[in-house]
């Protein structure tokens, strides 16, 4: 009755070696640890209650796999469990690239790199970074 929404069959999770390693990109990957999320679909109903239509909302059940384990999370659940991703998200993001600049003679004002400076007139970009 689960519909699968996610999982990384195709990019396995890593291995879990203990927490005195740390984790590393050529880590060795765990294939045997599936992780998924699945919902119940609307179309899915039980004796006596029939009423969600066939293409509605899914209902508000959430199952989180990992490995052979799996856990059947409600709305609150995966709101606090979305946040904290998020939050991590948020913290662990890469710094965006450093602004370059156009040179070639643009203006000053279309140029990324120049944003937030003053060059002195004629406000052309100097075409290198400062």
């Amino acid at each position: 009755m689960w519909g699968t929404i996610f999982d990384l069959e195709d990019n396995p999770p890593y291995r879990y070696e203990g927490s005195h390693v740390l984790p590393s990109v050529d880590g060795p990957r765990d294939p045997g640890c599936p992780v998924q999320l699945a919902e119940v679909p609307s179309h899915i109903t039980r004796d006596g209650r029939d009423d969600q239509p066939e293409d509605g909302a899914p209902w508000p059940w959430l199952r989180a796999s990992l490995g052979r384990e799996d856990a059947v999370l409600d709305r609150s659940q995966v709101q606090g469990l979305w946040e904290a991703m998020g939050a991590w998200l948020e913290q662990t993001k890469p710094p965006p690239p450093p602004a370059r600049h156009v040179g070639g003679g643009a203006n000053a004002e279309d140029c990324p790199g120049c944003k937030g400076t003053n060059p002195p007139y004629p406000f052309i970009c100097p075409g290198e970074d400062r």
